[in-house]
């Protein structure tokens, strides 16, 4: 029926839209004669008359735009965004540190402070915290530098209490029996 039978007719007999029946046939491997695609099928013609030719010069070429069409609202030189913000700025990040606008990006007031301080810059790879974990609180004898590697120790989950080590252990092994679980039922 599909090979001979203009698509409308099948649309009507199944009920369903074109490219349900195009997926269909195409994943049957059903495909229509080459005969009856030559007679039925049309053919997409270019729009060569109206298409511009190489070295074609545009009619507006140098000249000025006319009132009213988006000149007047293009950015002027000097102008600025409605976000801009001048050096020295700060704004509080997500995680809730002060951060200050230095060279055109924004900097932790604490790591600047500390570099002030011991007139040494901080490896990327360092942090610095806050001694009594206020972190609105920048005393210079409140901030001290470590590494990365004393920072996950000092923060790790086996530092806790035992009985806070055996709960989170526990929820781990919950955690990873639903998950195993779901993908059973999956």
């Amino acid at each position: 029926m599909y090979q001979y039978a203009p698509i409308k007719e099948i649309e009507q007999y199944f009920g369903c839209p074109r490219h349900s029946i195009y997926g269909a046939c195409e994943r049957h491997g059903i495909k229509r004669p080459a005969e009856f695609l030559e007679a039925n099928v049309y053919t997409i013609t270019t729009h060569e008359p109206t298409q511009f030719k190489p070295g074609c010069k545009s009619w507006n070429k140098g000249k000025k735009m006319r009132e009213g069409w988006g000149g007047e609202t293009k950015f002027k030189k000097g102008m600025r965004p409605h976000n801009w913000k001048p050096e020295g700025s700060e704004r509080i990040s997500k995680d809730g540190y002060i951060e200050i606008k230095t060279n055109g990006r924004y900097r932790c007031k604490h790591r600047i402070i500390w570099e002030e301080h011991h007139k040494e810059k901080l490896n990327p790879m360092d942090v610095v915290i806050f001694l009594d974990g206020d972190s609105s609180n920048m005393d210079i004898d409140n901030l001290k530098k470590i590494t990365r590697a004393e920072h996950m120790q000092r923060n790790h989950w086996v530092n806790l209490p035992k009985d806070l080590q055996e709960v989170i252990h526990l929820k781990k092994t919950i955690t990873k029996l639903i998950t195993e679980n779901a993908k059973k039922q999956n």
